[in-house]
């Protein structure tokens, strides 16, 4: 497997299609993710928190934040700067013996850390990895391979199973919730590692008994109090369990008290994390009331903060008990050095702290994890989970963010904005602006013969609609789950996930529902809904014959064209071809008339077929569909990790992407570069076609000119004594799109002239060195030429000048000849430093004044006038 599979950016990206026939790949817009709050203020830090938000503290007031979508460990110390001190960013497993900030984590779930100062890491990849103080990682338990073995061994030759929770006591021995082999395991500082609690068998017993007898229910977070027992979380049993002395107890839990100051084994529960202070009180995050409960010496539960059982995210500022908190699977608590409980507030993507005065403060997280830059430059934006894209005929490209429940839109002009959805996870918003709605995991997007945009809210189980003045309503769907309705409104009906939607040109709305392996038509109005196509069962048979009576299995994608429906068979790997749907308008089908064939894929999960028919093509895992002007149909081959193209005459071949790419490839041929799991592909009105990478977090586009670059000046003027220094000046290369690939070159006849780098990718900066050092006085002339085959025209020339003077003259060298600037709206100011040189003899007296041609008088220097010595620079 190639390491570029792992990279992860957020970007929408260009590949450029040359009249030559191949295509060239950049990015378009959007920028890395890779932690952009290191080094800053911990308050504006996107962290994560769909998988995990673990966090631990120190006893130098310290605390740490183990964030699994980031992949990486912060530090946050008291000054409130977050750094990130383990992680690349890459999901992964290297590093083992270097730095832990060079190292990949593979889903860093949870987070201890021992009196020495030690950080320990579980990975759901089924290790646990050390960090020591000096910044060293390696693996500390679990060689790797899921299973459950190793007792009485050394750690690092164990099998885990999904470690999540971790603990250290204060005689250095870790804790690991061991949590699919249902038990908990202990590692002694002498690295052996043994079962202290579960049988290994999931359920629930032996409360009151040994720990080692009793069974556990997916145990995932622990905590250790001063007196050495521990302390365990079961969601699946309602419980937090106690382990004293080897003896399993009831905690917490499993009782239907709803009363404050009740004892807390009374008490109803689904806990998620927990934590003990030096007091011995316990806490305890609960999913159930969207709270965290305190439990005090003497066994009795109270509410610490949140207490509607609502989730969300309020009350910073104020007291801790009115606050809204918002539990997913995962989140954190820990206790610092002055008693002040955190907690990772994973669904809010922030940590905040109780103090002891019981008010409620966000400490770390800004809620904007890996979304940022509205209202400006899509280059500068951050995306997220992309899903659908669609372009429209005025040049506005729409996608949407699976998993931050949003459609954006870059426009025209390349600024992005949200165009549906808060970022809330939920079913809300009708009947009123598409901005202020939530949605729960957009996938596909459609466009009605109205201009609407229809999406596929693919978990709220219904297609909402967004009309052109960004009015948002339920068009299809009851928000149930289930397959219901066929004959009734669309209104009443459920759908089991509606994935691809396609409009025919009568208007009627055509659902790929994915849970119910069928295809289903919503007439104009939503008046009527009829499945055309499976029978609900799962399978693949009825090619040839009815679509109604045809198993299908897990349909995503589905595109109309030329009277027949077509759609991604995906977990038959195939693309298959509903015929003689003109009749749809009315409804009034029969059997006869909607007939099923496979267009594309023979049913084997694989890559090949390429240069012959499609029907014996191996497709991997299909999912959105697309036709250009000439009726080539486009597919988003996922699991192949490719675009695949098929012809009018039935041959299939690869259109872009390639699986063993070394890099990205972003500036060379689309053929040739690595795509991160394409979900979908659309055409603009130009020919231009989207690809959405759901892995990748971009869009990328093949486009249908070459790219274009310039040259900052194609002319620079040099003027030296004879004998002194080799001098330079910069060129900027920037292309139309970034990463076209260059060649620079120089004529055999100017021995005196260098350009360096000679071989990369724009944008760049050349710098171009004249050596008048073995030269006599007098003009010399040489021309550097810049090739780049991707693009068109492919080559361009700078013609260099040389003036030696006789030795002992002043002369005036500036470093760099040009400067760029880009900024995010509202962004601070920028300083780049100029290099005024005298490259000659005697003393230089340089004017500096600044003008700007457009956009008012944003452009500064730091001294008017300068004076050089020779053979001396001066920053200005």
């Amino acid at each position: 497997m190639s390491v570029c599979r792992m990279v992860r950016t957020a970007a929408i990206v260009f590949c450029s299609l040359s009249a030559f026939g191949q295509g060239v790949i950049t990015t378009f817009a959007g920028a890395s993710w890779l932690f952009p709050g290191d080094g800053r203020p911990a308050l504006q830090a996107p962290l994560g928190g769909i998988l995990s938000l673990d966090v631990a503290t120190d006893r130098n007031g310290n605390y740490y934040i183990c964030d699994a979508d980031n992949q990486m460990v912060m530090r946050v110390g008291p000054d409130g700067i977050i750094n990130v001190i383990a992680g690349n960013g890459f999901q992964g497993v290297s590093g083992d013996g270097g730095l832990a900030v060079n190292a990949s984590f593979d889903t860093p779930l949870g987070i201890a850390i021992d009196q020495a100062g030690n950080i320990y890491v579980a990975e759901y990849g089924s290790r646990v990895r050390k960090v020591t103080p000096d910044g060293i990682i390696t693996t500390f338990a679990g060689n790797g391979t899921l299973g459950y073995s190793g007792d009485g061994g050394l750690a690092t030759q164990a099998q885990l199973s999904h470690p999540h929770g971790l603990a250290v006591d204060s005689a250095g021995n870790l804790y690991i919730a061991d949590t699919t082999n249902n038990v908990v395991r202990r590692v002694s500082p002498d690295g052996i590692i043994t079962t202290v609690v579960g049988t290994g068998k999931r359920g629930y017993s032996g409360s009151g008994g040994p720990a080692i007898s009793a069974m556990l229910d997916t145990p995932s977070r622990l905590a250790v109090d001063a007196a050495g027992s521990l302390y365990i979380v079961e969601s699946n049993n309602f419980r937090v369990r106690k382990v004293s002395g080897g003896t399993i107890n009831e905690f917490a839990g499993f009782g239907f008290n709803f009363g404050e100051g009740v004892p807390a084994t009374e008490a109803p529960l689904i806990p998620l994390a927990v934590a003990v202070d030096a007091a011995g009180d316990v806490f305890i995050a609960d999913f159930f009331s969207q709270s965290v409960r305190a439990v005090d010496p003497k066994g009795n539960i109270f509410t610490l903060a949140g207490s509607s059982g609502s989730t969300g995210f309020s009350g910073d500022g104020g007291p801790a008990i009115k606050a809204l908190l918002n539990f997913g699977s995962y989140p954190g608590l820990a206790i610092d050095i002055g008693g002040n409980v955190l907690i990772g507030d994973d669904q809010n993507r922030r940590v905040r702290k109780i103090t002891g005065d019981l008010k409620i403060n966000t400490i770390a997280g800004n809620g904007l994890y890996r979304f940022s830059g509205d209202g400006g430059p899509a280059t500068s934006a951050t995306l997220y989970a992309v899903f659908g894209v669609l372009a429209d005929s005025a040049g506005n490209v729409f996608f949407t963010e699976n998993a931050q429940h949003r459609v954006r839109r870059v426009a025209p002009d390349g600024t992005i904005s949200v165009y549906a959805g808060t970022g809330a996870q939920k079913y809300a918003g009708d009947n009123g602006p598409a901005t202020q709605a939530s949605l729960s995991f957009p996938t596909y997007l459609a466009f009605a013969p109205d201009g609407s945009l229809y999406v596929a809210d693919t978990a709220n189980c219904v297609v909402r609609r967004i009309d052109q003045s960004g009015f948002i309503t339920t068009a299809a769907g009851s928000h149930s789950c289930k397959f219901k309705g066929d004959g009734g409104p669309a209104s009443q009906a459920g759908f089991a996930g509606p994935y691809g939607i396609a409009f025919d040109l009568a208007g009627d709305l055509i659902v790929a529902e994915n849970g119910s392996n069928r295809i289903r038509v919503v007439t104009p109005g939503g008046a009527n809904v009829t499945t055309i196509a499976g029978t609900g069962d799962a399978g693949f048979s009825g090619d040839g014959g009815s679509a109604i009576k045809a198993k299908l299995d897990g349909p995503v994608g589905v595109a109309y064209h030329n009277g027949a429906i077509y759609f991604s068979d995906a977990n038959n790997n195939r693309v298959r071809k509903i015929s003689n749907v003109f009749a749809l308008p009315a409804l009034n089908v029969t059997d006869a008339d909607l007939m099923i064939t496979t267009v594309a894929g023979n049913g084997r999960a694989a890559y090949a077929g390429d240069g012959g028919p499609a029907t014996q093509a191996s497709l991997n895992n299909p999912q959105g569909l697309t036709f250009d002007k000439d009726g080539n149909l486009y597919i988003a081959d996922q699991g192949n990790l490719v675009i695949r193209k098929v012809a009018l005459d039935g041959t299939i071949t690869t259109f872009a992407g390639f699986p063993d790419a070394p890099t990205v490839g972003n500036g060379g041929p689309a053929n040739k570069a690595f795509l991160f799991s394409p979900t979908d592909v659309s055409f603009d009105s130009s020919g231009n076609l989207f690809i959405a990478e759901l892995a990748g977090n971009h869009v990328r586009e093949v486009l249908t000119t070459p790219p274009t670059f310039q040259i900052s000046s194609n002319k620079l003027a040099f003027t030296a004594p004879a004998g002194s220094a080799a001098v330079d000046q910069n060129i900027d290369l920037a292309g139309s799109i970034p990463g076209i690939l260059y060649t620079a070159t120089v004529t055999a006849s100017s021995p005196w002239l260098t350009v360096s780098p000679a071989t990369g990718s724009m944008p760049t900066t050349l710098r171009i060195t004249a050596d008048p050092s073995k030269l006599a006085a007098g003009a010399n002339q040489g021309t550097i030429t810049i090739t780049a085959p991707d693009a068109k025209p492919s080559t361009q020339t700078i013609s260099v000048a040389l003036t030696v003077t006789a030795a002992g003259q002043p002369s005036l060298n500036l470093k760099p000849t040009a400067m760029t600037f880009s900024f995010v709206q509202n962004s601070p100011a920028v300083t780049k430093g100029l290099s005024v040189s005298n490259v000659g003899g005697g003393s230089l007296a340089v004017s500096v004044t600044t003008a700007t041609t457009s956009g008012g008088a944003w452009l500064k220097a730091s001294a008017s006038s300068v004076t050089v010595g020779a053979f001396t620079s001066t920053p200005v």
